[in-house]
């Protein structure tokens, strides 16, 4: 995951090889891009001939707080197995108004509710992460981020 703002600039390429049977890989990115940041993401799992069976997915979820904000996504899978499951996909999406309007409603300011949804697309990887203590750990960091940072 990885959230950011101003005039900040963040390039991931990842490439993961199955050369073996059996494999299995997971891969879920988040990204919040607010003001004039930009996202460069690349994301490609490759499947060797001899990589029957392999399980993989590869999933680009982002999120943009600005009209000015830029992503530029791009998942790949380069498959020469023909006994695989495989999936990839990407999103571009902004906050949700009427989520936003619901909350307002129900008394939290407009910079709280922000602040709830951004947590709320990024929490649910928080979750997944296998140590528990790193977890609690980032949550607050996250958190005041997600205060600094402003839907424009």
């Amino acid at each position: 995951m990885y959230l950011l703002d101003g005039k900040e600039l963040f390039d991931l390429h990842a490439t993961v090889e199955h050369a073996m049977p059996n494999g299995k890989t997971e891969e879920n990115v988040r990204c919040i891009v607010a003001d004039r940041s930009r996202a460069i993401f690349n994301g490609r799992i490759h499947i060797h001939r001899d990589a029957q069976k392999t399980l993989a997915e590869l999933n680009n979820r982002n999120l943009l707080l600005s009209d000015k904000a830029e992503i530029n996504t791009k998942p790949e899978l380069e498959i020469y197995a023909d006994d695989v499951k495989c999936a990839h996909g990407a999103t571009v999406a902004q906050i949700d108004k009427q989520a936003l309007y619901y909350l307002q409603t129900r008394g939290v300011s407009r910079s709280k509710a922000q602040v709830m949804l951004n947590f709320g697309f990024i929490n649910e990887l928080i979750d997944l992460m296998p140590n528990a203590a790193l977890a609690e750990w980032i949550r607050p960091i996250i958190r005041e981020r997600f205060a600094q940072m402003e839907v424009k």
